[in-house]
């Protein structure tokens, strides 16, 4: 398990030290609005010091993340790169939402359904 751990509202974020990449899985029926996209975004920056380092978010969990938030997370320049994990019907809709309106921005951004793919994906990002 990792050192430490973050909670929020709508899930866990913490440094993976192994891979060198921050993770957060949604909590199970989280429903993700601006405030919380904000929330998390700042947990994840300190957690990183600052730093745009490469994060695996695992969507899995999600009921909702409205337009607002993904519009944030789309926006932000905090990641290095952001790998979308999911296998439920649900988390597939939202990482092709996510990446249909975002996907082409500044940091790039995938959807797996398996996590080592997302994570050999990731390390092509740390420097």
């Amino acid at each position: 398990m990792p050192s430490k751990q973050v909670k929020t509202k709508t899930g866990v974020t913490w440094l993976d030290e192994e891979h060198g990449i921050l993770r957060f899985v949604y909590a199970v029926g989280a429903e993700c609005g601006l405030e919380d996209a904000k929330q998390n975004v700042v947990v994840q920056v300190e957690l990183a010091n600052g730093k745009p380092i490469p994060i695996l978010v695992d969507i899995a969990g999600a009921k909702s993340v409205d337009h607002a938030a993904r519009a944030y997370y789309g926006e932000s320049k905090a990641f290095g790169a952001l790998a979308l994990i999911g296998g439920a019907p649900i988390a597939s809709i939202i990482g092709n939402i996510f990446l249909a309106a975002y996907g082409s921005r500044d940091t790039p951004t995938r959807f797996f359904r398996s996590e080592s793919d997302a994570i050999k994906w990731l390390k092509g990002f740390i420097s």
